[in-house]
C-alpha cells in the first residue's frame, strides 16, 4: 500500500500505525523490513523510498493545514471514498485533519525507530529523508503519548544510544515539553511518561551535561511546585521519585560532583548547588518511600568528601561493604532473566555471565532499564557505583575492592549500559596510580616496543613523543628479546604536555562520555583525599639504554653495555 502511494488518508494513517508497531516490536528490524519488502534488497529500497515519499507528503499537508485557510487545500477538501467536496472547518474536515495528524505522528515515530539502524540510515538519507521534527508540534494527548512512548523506548535502546544527534534531539525536545508542563500547557496525565523519558535520558553521560546546561535542577523544582498546586488532591510521590532519579544522575556526573574534573568550572563549583540540594535530600530521607530514601542516602554519602578524607579506611569498611552487598542484590546484573542460567542469583559464575552477554548479543536483546525496574534498582545502583569509582582512585581505599572484582566484571557483562559503564569506570580507576602499598606510582613506562612509547601503565600521564626512537636489536632488549627502545639523537619523551609534578598529577579522570576528548578534559590537578608527601613518589621505567657507541668500550661478549 505504501508503494502504491494511495491517496486514501485514513487507510495510510491506520497502516502507518500498524507498521510502526510491527517495527517497534520487531526483534530484528532489518530482517522484518526485508521480509515485508519481498525478501530482497531491491524491494527494501522501494519500501524505504515509499516511506520517505509518504513522509514528505505528510509534512507538506501538515504545513498547509497550519496556515489555517482553505487556500492551497483543494486536494485535501475531497472525501477519500465518495470523492465529494468537504467544507473547510466542517465536522468532516476536522475528522480528516485528525487522520492527517495521526499519519504525521506515526510516520515520524516509525522513521525514528528506523534511524538507529546503520544499514537503513544511509539508504534513508540517500532518498532525501529530513525534517524529522514535525511530530513534536502536535499537541493532542493521544498523539503525545505515542511520541513520548517512542522517545522513551529509543532512549533505552543501546543501539539507539550510539546515535548522538538523535539523543541530543530527543533531549532538547523533552526539555521543551518540561517547559510546557511548568506553564500548564502539557497534559498532567502524561507527566509521568515524560519524566520516565527524561530519567532514562539522564542515564547517559552526554545527556547529563545537556540537562545541567539547561538547569534541569531548577526546572524540575518548579515543575513539582506547579504540579502540586494544580493537583493538590493527587498522590505526588511517583512524580517526585522520577524527579529525584533525574537529579541523582545529573549530580553524579564526575564534572558536576567534583569541580576539579570539569575544565569550565572552578575547583569548588558543583551542580546542583550542593547546600540546597543536600537540604532537599535530608527531607527525602525522612519520607516513607524506600526508593527516595535509598537514593538520598547514597547521594549524601557520595557528597561527604571530608568524611573520606579524614577517616581511616578501616573505620569506613563496614559501611562500604554494606553498600557493596546492597548493590549486588539490587544490581541489574541480577535481573530475573539471568536465572535461566542458574536459580541462585549470587551463584552465577563469571563465565556464565559472559554466556548470557553473548546470548543477548546474538538475539539482539540488550537489557533496558525499564524492564529491570520491577526487580532491580538501576538508578540507585548507578549512584552506588559512582561512589565506588571515586574511592577506587585513592590509594588507601584500593585494597577494599580487591575481594570484589568479580561482581564488577559481572556487571560489565550483563548490567544495563549505564550501570556497566560505572562498573567499568570503577575497574579503570583501580588501575589509576595502581599502588597497592601506596607507593605513589605516578608514572610507569614499559617500552615493550617502539609503538608503545606514549603509554603510561599507571594511567596518570599523557606522554608525548618527539623524533624517531629506534627499537632495539633482537636479543639486546629485556629478557634478551626486543623489549626496549633506543633514543637516538633528536628524540625524546615528554612526560606530560602541560608539565609534570610528581605530587601534583593531572585530573584526567574518565567521564565515559563519547564527546569528551583531552581538549575538553580538566587541566586542574587531582585533589587527593590526603595530600601526598612531595618527596614520596615512584616512577618505573623499562627501557634499553646504550651507554656507549665506542668500539673500544664494548663488553667481552661483543655487545654494547646497557642499563635496563
Amino acid at each position: 500500500i505504501f508503494t502504491s502511494m494511495s491517496d486514501n488518508l485514513r487507510l495510510i494513517s491506520e497502516l502507518s500505525r500498524l507498521f510502526y508497531w510491527v517495527c517497534r516490536k520487531s526483534q530484528d528490524l532489518f530482517a522484518t523490513l526485508v521480509e515485508s519488502a519481498g525478501g530482497n534488497m531491491e524491494g527494501l529500497d522501494t519500501l524505504l523510498y515509499s516511506l520517505v515519499a509518504t513522509w514528505k507528503q505528510s509534512v507538506d499537508l501538515h504545513q498547509r493545514l497550519q496556515e489555517g485557510s482553505a487556500s492551497g487545500l483543494e486536494d485535501f477538501l475531497i472525501d477519500d471514498l465518495e470523492r465529494t467536496e468537504i467544507q473547510f472547518g466542517s465536522e468532516e474536515f476536522i475528522h480528516k485533519k485528525e487522520y492527517a495528524e495521526m499519519r504525521l505522528c506515526y510516520m515520524n515515530c516509525l522513521l525514528w525507530v528506523l534511524l538507529p539502524q546503520e544499514n537503513l540510515r544511509w539508504r534513508l538519507k540517500d532518498f532525501g529523508l529530513k525534517d524529522l521534527h514535525f511530530a513534536v508540534e502536535l499537541r493532542q494527548p493521544n498523539l503525545l503519548q505515542v511520541i513520548l512512548g517512542t522517545m522513551r523506548h529509543l532512549l533505552d535502546q543501546e543501539h539507539a544510544q550510539q546515535c548522538h544527534q538523535l539523543m541530543q534531539f530527543f533531549g532538547e525536545q523533552l526539555l521543551i515539553f518540561l517547559d510546557l508542563a511548568i506553564r500548564g500547557k502539557f497534559p498532567d496525565s502524561l507527566l509521568r511518561l515524560l519524566l520516565d523519558a527524561v530519567s532514562i535520558l539522564s542515564l547517559q553521560r552526554d545527556m547529563q551535561k545537556l540537562l545541567a546546561t539547561f538547569n534541569i535542577y531548577g526546572k524540575l523544582n518548579r515543575l513539582v511546585r506547579k504540579y502540586r498546586d494544580r493537583n493538590s488532591n493527587r498522590d505526588h510521590r511517583k512524580i517526585e521519585l522520577a524527579v529525584l532519579r533525574v537529579m541523582s544522575q545529573v549530580a553524579v556526573h564526575p564534572a558536576h560532583r567534583l569541580g576539579f574534573v570539569a575544565k569550565d568550572l572552578e575547583a569548588d563549583e558543583v551542580y546542583p548547588p550542593r547546600e540546597e540540594f543536600e537540604e532537599q535530600l535530608e527531607g527525602w530521607i525522612k519520607r516513607k518511600d524506600e526508593h527516595c530514601k535509598t537514593i538520598a542516602s547514597l547521594l549524601l554519602n557520595l557528597f561527604e568528601e571530608q568524611k573520606f578524607q579524614q577517616q581511616d579506611p578501616s573505620r569506613l569498611e563496614t559501611t562500604l561493604i554494606s553498600i557493596f552487598d546492597w548493590w549486588q542484590v539490587n544490581s541489574t546484573t541480577s535481573y530475573e532473566r539471568d536465572r535461566e542460567v542458574s536459580e541462585a542469583r549470587t551463584a552465577i559464575s563469571l563465565p556464565d555471565r559472559l554466556k548470557v552477554a553473548m546470548m543477548r548479543a546474538e538475539e539482539k536483546q540488550a537489557l533496558t532499564s525499564m524492564e529491570t525496574m520491577s526487580s532491580c534498582a538501576p538508578y540507585e545502583c548507578v549512584v552506588a557505583l559512582s561512589l565506588f569509582s571515586r574511592l577506587a582512585l585513592e590509594p588507601k581505599f584500593k585494597r577494599l575492592f580487591y575481594n570484589h572484582l568479580e561482581p564488577l566484571l559481572a556487571c560489565v557483562c550483563t548490567g544495563i549500559a549505564a550501570e556497566a559503564r560505572e562498573a567499568a569506570a570503577t575497574l579503570a580507576n583501580l588501575m589509576w596510580a595502581p599502588d597497592l602499598n601506596q607507593e605513589q606510582l605516578v608514572c610507569w613506562l614499559k617500552f615493550d616496543g617502539s609503538s608503545c612509547l606514549t603509554v603510561d601503565a599507571a594511567n596518570v600521564l599523557l606522554p608525548v613523543r618527539a623524533g624517531d626512537p629506534k627499537p632495539v636489536a633482537i636479543g639486546q632488549g629485556m629478557y634478551k628479546s626486543t623489549w626496549g627502545v633506543e633514543f637516538v639523537s633528536d628524540s625524546c619523551l615528554t612526560f606530560h604536555p602541560d608539565g609534570f609534578k610528581t605530587y601534583n598529577v593531572p585530573a584526567l579522570l574518565t567521564t565515559a562520555s563519547p564527546q569528551d576528548t583531552f581538549m575538553n578534559t580538566s587541566q586542574s590537578p587531582y585533589q587527593w583525599y590526603h595530600e601526598p608527601n612531595p618527596r614520596h613518589f615512584t616512577i618505573s621505567c623499562w627501557f634499553f639504554w646504550p651507554l656507549c657507541s665506542d668500539d673500544g668500550l664494548k663488553s667481552r661478549e661483543g655487545g654494547c653495555q646497557c642499563v635496563l
